[in-house]
This record gives C-alpha cells, sequence and structure tokens, in this order.
C-alpha cells in the first residue's frame, strides 16, 4: 500500500513499465537479427528467458546482485556483455526513463 502521493511514481514502476520490457525485448530481437537469428527463431528463445529470471527473481531468497553475479562466470560471455550494458548506462538509462516518466505524470496532475 503506497500513500496517495505516491501514484504518479508508481505509474513509472507499474503503469508504463510494460513498454520498458517491451523495448528491451525489440533490442534482444535487433541484436539477435545482427547476428543473423531470426526473430521467429529468437522470440521464443528471449521469452523463454525472461519468463525464467523473473521466477528465479520471484523464487530466490539472495539478491538482485547475486543472482547476476551466479550467471557471471569470471572471464566468461555473460560478464563481457554485463560490462557493455555498465558502460553505456544501461541502468542510469533506465532510471532516467521512470524518472521522465514520474516529471511527466506530476505536469499532467498539476494541470488538473
Amino acid at each position: 500500500v503506497l500513500e496517495e502521493e505516491s501514484m504518479n511514481k508508481v505509474i513509472s514502476v507499474n503503469g508504463s513499465s510494460p513498454a520498458y520490457v517491451y523495448a528491451f525485448i525489440r533490442a534482444m530481437l535487433k541484436g539477435a537479427e545482427e547476428q543473423g537469428i531470426s526473430e521467429k527463431q529468437a522470440l521464443p528463445l528471449i521469452l523463454r528467458t525472461i519468463e525464467g529470471a523473473v521466477k528465479m527473481v520471484e523464487k530466490s531468497d539472495v539478491s538482485i546482485d547475486t543472482l547476476i553475479d551466479r550467471v557471471c562466470s569470471p572471464g566468461g560471455t555473460t560478464l563481457a556483455a554485463m560490462k557493455v550494458l555498465d558502460e553505456k548506462g544501461f541502468e542510469d538509462a533506465v532510471c532516467q526513463a521512470m524518472n521522465a516518466c514520474t516529471n511527466r505524470a506530476d505536469e499532467i496532475t498539476s494541470t488538473l
């Protein structure tokens, strides 16, 4: 339960967030296509992976950071990928997008 004053923030966490997930899936599809894997082949793999990751987060008693660390073998492929996401500011971009969403919701509600 959240205070009513937090409802515009909830939009960025829950209301608009399906679009963020869709954008992530779209980016993965683009990456697959660039590597010669068709959308038809890649989409089921991406969706099952996301479903599995969600289940791991739901069932796990460890932090997200620990789950990430468990997938990242030292010197491995996942670590190389995560390094690029970090360098490109993936988390910062998501946070900035969420802030923009909340700010816009604040702007809209201030005119009511």
